[in-house]
């Protein structure tokens, strides 16, 4: 199975996005928010190079594949729209997370 490695990027944080084995390889921990599927453990994160020798060594990605769905909530854009749309309606609106 194929790893996507990035330190932050887009293509990162879109692999993630769709279920794919990532890795966030920065040079200081408190760099871990800049991206929010490292910022949600969604991407594993490391910052030394023992870090890295054993990550790759272990071939961890291929055990525990990208759990986005727990970080990511699905529909979250749909939901989105849907607010957007009632604001530009005038409509009153409810929080994306609240009942019916």
């Amino acid at each position: 199975m194929d790893l996507v490695v990035s330190m932050t990027s887009m293509i990162l944080e879109e692999a993630a996005l769709r279920g794919r084995p990532t890795l966030s390889i920065l040079p200081r921990s408190v760099e871990s928010d800049l991206l929010p599927s490292v910022a949600l453990g969604v991407t594993p994160c490391v910052t030394r190079r023992e870090e890295i020798d054993s990550y790759f060594s272990s071939r961890a990605w291929e055990a525990a594949p990208a759990d986005a769905d727990r970080a990511f909530p699905a529909k979250s854009a749909e939901r989105t729209v849907s607010v957007l749309v009632a604001i530009l309606r005038g409509s009153p609106t409810r929080g994306p997370f609240e009942a019916g």
